[in-house]
């Protein structure tokens, strides 16, 4: 199956100060649901507003945003926003919103697979920044999306976190078999973690790129033709200043 998540004529605004302060503007794109999507830019661009559209936290001035029927979407935050009264296990039972709270065999499970087994019972301020980024991972993933959606999920974290987070991601993309749309300003974690590429400029799209091959847990993103993207988008941030 192709899933393919369609905007069209895609607008938000937000009033600021009296004047209207234009976001996306008349945005028109496709991307897969599949393999993980990267969208890149600069701050102010409208990528996290992007997101927040497409997750349905926030709506739309004008235009639609077409997603497949009966699709589901897990979000994963910048920080982590777990429940600081709640254990681990329970953090991730709450984003089942009561639909399996019950079925402990699921929550082990995401437990196991974002590395978190002996922490269970553990509580936020007992973990680690990488930790605590692994159990909301786990709650989005509770809610077996098709599709998860990421803002700067390793941005807070250290340099050697951020390298063991992105490698986590894959291996846990590669294994449930779930689409990513992710927000970075880190361009070369676009590269290394991207299937397909996309570069925001003040709420439009001006490129998009298909990134060659498999096998990315060993990509050199310094190696054309990842150096030739690379350049591409750079270049285009210079023209916009």
């Amino acid at each position: 199956m192709n899933a393919v998540v369609s905007l069209r004529g895609l607008n938000k605004s937000y009033a600021l100060k009296g004047t209207e302060l234009s976001v996306i503007r008349d945005l028109c794109i496709d991307f897969s649901a599949e393999g993980i999507t990267v969208v890149v830019g600069k701050s102010g661009c409208g990528k996290t507003t992007l997101l927040k559209l497409i997750a349905g936290l926030e709506k739309p001035s004008s235009g639609t945003i077409l997603i497949p029927q009966g699709m589901k979407t897990g979000v994963v935050f910048q920080e982590a926003r777990l429940m600081p009264w709640l254990t681990v296990e329970k953090n991730i039972a709450f984003g089942l919103h009561g639909r399996s709270a019950q079925d402990s065999g699921a929550i082990r499970e995401l437990i196991e697979l974002v590395g978190l087994a002996g922490f269970e019972k553990a509580h936020p301020d007992q973990l680690s920044g990488g930790m605590q980024q692994r159990a909301a991972l786990a709650r989005a993933l509770a809610v077996d999306p098709d599709l998860l959606l990421m803002d700067e999920p390793f941005a807070a974290l250290d340099y050697f976190t951020r390298a063991a987070m992105q490698k986590e991601l894959l291996r846990i993309q590669k294994a449930r078999g779930i689409g990513v749309l992710m927000v970075t300003h880190n361009l070369d974690e676009a590269l290394l973690l991207g299937d397909h590429l996309i570069c925001m400029e003040r709420g439009g799209i001006p490129q998009r790129h298909e990134l060659p091959g498999d096998g990315k847990e060993n990509r050199d993103v310094y190696s054309e033709p990842f150096n030739s993207i690379r350049r591409s988008i750079l270049d285009q941030m210079q023209r916009s200043n």
